[in-house]
């Protein structure tokens, strides 16, 4: 949403919007001259001469309460991101259950060092480029959600999906559900680009391009990590380009390689590819190095699906550091109830685990698929803490300096520990 609101200041609008707290978007947002409200109220709407809402909010909330009653156009997020896109001469949407936003950000590095006219829009905050850039009105390149089914209502020129996992349990009856969905996105676009390592995209062609870490029509070679940071060859067409990426995580030669994909669609180089990529310095709550607790480094990521905790424990130790304090956080009732099985297999082998009360988002309290059920069931579960001072008590106790505190979850315990960390040295 602050990302569409950026958007629109540049292009000259005036623009007012509310949230429940301040943050790093709404403060920015009041340096480009928006006029932000920190509370949801009829008369926030003021002379608005329309009103975007994204699909967190509730049917009767005030505002949108009021723009309905006194005939305001309304637009949700996905609406008017198309009105935004119509404007540029190619779309590229980037789909998956895990990665999206990093994927995304990496290919526009790659467009910005082509010296390419775009926009970007992401949900998270590039280090760099922020969650939006805009150098002109040629190529429109944004992650697609699913959530909601948003995605089935955003169509692109060149589409490209991640990987598939089931996930909002809320939205998808089943895993096949979710990969029908993004088979459809796929379908309706003009050219597609689609990961073969991932076992329900292996196999699907109708003139796709495929990158994987075998064979395939792009792969990776002579894959390696220094310090962390993985390096590799790409191959593509016969040749190889060698790469080094400035992000950790295995995980991401996948996601170079989407873009090594995308760019060869729009004819961009190999090198110029690799060029842009080694621009590339990581997403905000991406295995993000945040601060110190009692000497220890403490490192956050939005991982808050099993995949992506599996992904994320599997860096920390690839890293060769001492011992591993790891505070998770669940994010929403439903997935926690409907992924119990896989929480329980990721988390079951983490030593010194701590689990941290859920981060509800949009949802009302269930038991079944609560934080203290999931400790309950993870038996080599240390603690479980269900309030900021609790956690951060019992990591002031049992921190030691050499540890390495690896925070994760999608909710609000980032800015629970990054402020703890950043004056608990």
């Amino acid at each position: 949403m602050s990302a569409i609101a950026a958007h629109l200041v540049d292009k000259g609008c005036i623009i007012t919007g509310s949230d429940v707290k301040k943050g790093y978007e709404t403060e920015r947002l009041e340096t480009l001259g928006a006029k932000i409200f920190y509370s949801h109220r009829a008369e926030n709407v003021g002379e608005a001469d329309a009103v975007i809402y994204n699909s967190a909010i509730k049917k009767d909330n005030p505002e949108l309460l009021y723009a309905k009653n006194e005939k305001i156009p309304i637009y949700d997020r996905v609406e008017f991101l198309n009105e935004i896109a119509r404007g540029f001469r190619l779309k590229i949407g980037v789909a998956g259950c895990h990665g999206k936003t990093t994927a995304t950000a990496m290919f526009a590095h790659v467009l910005k060092r082509a010296g390419k006219k775009f926009l970007m829009h992401l949900g998270g905050r590039d280090n760099d480029l922020g969650n939006y850039f805009y150098s002109g009105n040629d190529i429109f390149l944004t992650e697609v959600c699913e959530f909601r089914r948003n995605i089935d209502r955003f169509n692109v020129d060149v589409a490209s999906v991640l990987n598939v996992g089931f996930d909002h349990a809320d939205c998808y009856k089943n895993v096949n559900d979710l990969k029908n969905t993004y088979f459809s996105f796929l379908d309706r676009a003009e050219k597609r680009v689609v990961n073969s390592d991932d076992k329900y995209l292996f196999g699907y062609k109708n003139g796709a391009i495929a990158y994987g870490l075998e064979k395939d029509d792009i792969s990776a070679e002579n894959i390696s990590v220094k310090d962390g940071l993985p390096e590799f060859d790409v191959v593509l067409r016969g040749k190889k380009t060698h790469v080094k990426l400035n992000v950790y995580g295995l995980h991401n030669v996948n996601n170079a390689l989407n873009a090594f994909a995308l760019a060869e669609i729009l004819g961009i180089g190999a090198k110029e590819t690799a060029e842009g990529l080694s621009c590339f310095y990581g997403i905000k709550r991406r295995f993000e190095k945040v601060g110190y607790i009692n000497g220890a480094e403490v490192i956050c990521d939005y991982a808050h699906h099993p995949t992506e905790i599996a992904a994320a424990i599997n860096t920390a130790e690839s890293l060769g550091k001492n011992r591993i304090i790891t505070v998770f956080q669940p994010h929403t009732y439903s997935r926690t109830k409907a992924l119990m099985d896989d929480f329980i297999k990721v988390l079951g082998n983490v030593k010194n685990l701590i689990i941290y009360q859920t981060y509800a988002a949009r949802e009302d309290f269930d038991e079944s698929g609560s934080a203290e059920r999931l400790f309950r069931n993870v038996k080599s579960a240390k603690a479980y803490r269900f309030s900021p001072d609790g956690l951060k008590k019992y990591l002031r106790k049992e921190v030691k300096n050499g540890d390495t505190v690896l925070v994760l979850g999608a909710g609000d315990v980032y800015d629970i520990v990054k402020d703890f960390s950043s004056s608990c040295r």
